[in-house]
């Protein structure tokens, strides 16, 4: 496969799962798996890495799904996400890991910058 189309697919599958997330459907789960992790990439001039933000007024972070209120976040906050665990964000939290349910965070992807021109 050539590098435009192998470009096209990887895009097209994060927008499809960003779009998925955005509108409260979560992208398939594998079959046999309780958790899943969220892929980590590498940032170049192809990708670009979703940006997940709190969409509530605000949100308790918590130590645990369905566990102590440990903190809060507000509204177009900034989150780190490490993991989905059902209804649940596992995120990256004054230096530790805490939760926050799915339902009140977004998703939003950003196309990569333009490419510059070949160099003649």
């Amino acid at each position: 496969m050539n590098c435009k189309k192998t470009l096209a697919l990887l895009l097209a599958g994060v927008l499809a799962a960003g779009c998925l997330t955005a509108c409260g459907k979560e992208p398939p789960k594998p079959a046999d798996a309780s958790t899943t992790a969220i892929p980590t990439t590498t940032t170049t001039a192809e990708t670009a890495p979703p940006v997940y933000y709190v969409t509530a007024t605000s949100l308790y972070v918590r130590s645990a799904p369905d566990g102590e209120k440990i903190g809060s976040l507000f509204q177009g906050d900034v989150v780190d996400v490490l993991g989905i665990e059902g209804d649940w964000c596992r995120i990256a939290y004054n230096g530790g890991e805490a939760y926050v349910h799915k339902d009140y965070v977004g998703v939003k992807t950003t196309p990569p910058p333009p490419l510059p021109p070949p160099r003649r």
